[in-house]
């Protein structure tokens, strides 16, 4: 099959990435290239750049946006794409479109499906109405809610990354659920060498003491989302029964905010800040770890979760949205509250203390872990686009 995708993230020199959307487009297409399709993506970029094929063998059509609010340029370069290209996009078997790229997409004679990661509505109902509108560009402002809204509304069918996503996507958009399918994510399985106890060897490399207990926390803390205060904050109540426990900060964000909540707290030598890591450096962490702790406040289905999992890893994290579809309490990791620095401490305290439950853990992690791969969710998004073209056919 000929697949246009969309997507303002993707993974690939001079493009933009910013995360779980963007290592989802690039994993799903290179998957779908190797199951034979031809794949074609429309994705944003920070260079003026001609179309290309990647190592992969994806042809990438590079769409220049600028700042400010890149986001919203590459929305409307979608939109005058579709509508002066319109000839062009008719070749393609079925459009694939990322996040928002499917609300000014127009109408089209061929299948729109859109993959919803979450649903900005349910992150922004309780949120104060001047917050929503101070930030015209934030996932819950009025804009970004309608833009998602009418993406939703235009896509042919709708694959929700968790059945929680899918509950939020009937409630918020009124989409029926037969219109929207289930496909979980995937972990890079060549990427991980899982083990039953953290690795040394890649403690040392990394110049990490092999004598603390090492806690790893993965993700975008622009703002306090992934709840990293309340992280710092417990780790202060757990440093007051154990001394030896260091916790690694891995992503981009306010660096400087999260430094000086750590240096209140005196416990600013017990966090380092190592910023966004390439691939390899990541999975050393990963491989260097004793827990994964991720006390994130809303989530659509976070790729980090599968990646611990893939290494074996504990893991801590917030009972909240679809994270106990993947993390099952007691069984291959501990849930809390969210907001709950005590809980949380609480919870990182009772695996540290309990070699053995640790131990256990690993060994269904990297077992659990062999259910979530890309190739096993391309495989279904395959079976989505043959069903939705089969359907076409017969309705022409």
């Amino acid at each position: 099959m000929r697949i246009a995708f969309f997507s303002f993230e993707y993974r690939g020199e001079g493009l933009v990435f910013i995360g779980g959307e963007a290592i989802y487009a690039k994993e799903i297409c290179t998957s779908l290239v190797r199951l034979g399709h031809e794949v074609s993506v429309f994705c944003a970029s920070a260079q003026r750049r001609r179309p290309y094929e990647d190592q992969e063998g994806t042809t990438i059509f590079p769409i220049y946006c600028s700042s400010p609010f890149p986001y919203l340029r590459f929305q409307f370069a979608l939109c005058k794409l579709t509508a002066t290209k319109a000839n062009f996009l008719r070749s393609f078997d079925v459009i694939h479109t990322n996040g928002l790229s499917s609300s000014l997409c127009g109408k089209m004679p061929i299948p729109i499906v859109n993959t919803v990661h979450h649903v900005y509505a349910a992150e922004a109902n309780g949120e104060p109405l001047w917050k929503r509108l101070s930030h015209p560009a934030a996932e819950s402002s009025p804009l970004i809610v309608a833009l998602q809204r009418r993406s939703l509304n235009q896509a042919t069918h709708i694959i929700a990354v968790s059945n929680f996503t899918k509950r939020c996507t009937m409630r918020y958009a009124n989409i029926l659920p037969g219109d929207i399918s289930v496909i979980y994510h995937g972990a890079d399985h060549s990427q991980s060498k899982p083990s039953v106890k953290p690795d040394m060897k890649a403690r040392r490399e990394m110049g990490l003491n092999e004598d603390e207990f090492l806690l790893l926390f993965v993700g975008q803390y622009a703002n306090d989302r992934k709840g990293l205060s309340y992280l710092l904050r417990s780790l202060k109540l757990l440093r007051q029964k154990i001394s030896n426990v260091r916790l690694v900060i891995c992503g981009q964000g306010d660096v400087h905010r999260y430094q000086a909540l750590a240096m209140r707290l005196g416990i600013v030598d017990s966090v380092s800040f190592v910023g966004r890591v390439p691939q390899q450096k990541l999975s050393k962490l990963y491989m260097a770890s004793d827990l994964f702790v991720l006390p994130t406040l809303f989530e659509g289905l976070g790729i980090v979760f599968l990646e611990a999992m893939s290494f074996g890893l504990p893991i801590v994290a917030s009972n909240v949205g679809p994270i106990p579809e993947i993390v099952k309490h007691g069984k291959n990791g501990l849930l809390v509250e969210p907001k709950d620095s005590l809980k949380l401490a609480q919870a990182i305290e009772v695996l540290l203390v309990n070699s053995d439950m640790r131990f256990n853990i690993r060994q269904k992690n990297i077992r659990s872990a062999q259910r979530f791969t890309w190739a096993k969710a391309a495989y279904k998004t395959e079976r989505l686009y043959e069903k939705l073209a089969r359907e076409r056919v017969c309705n022409v």
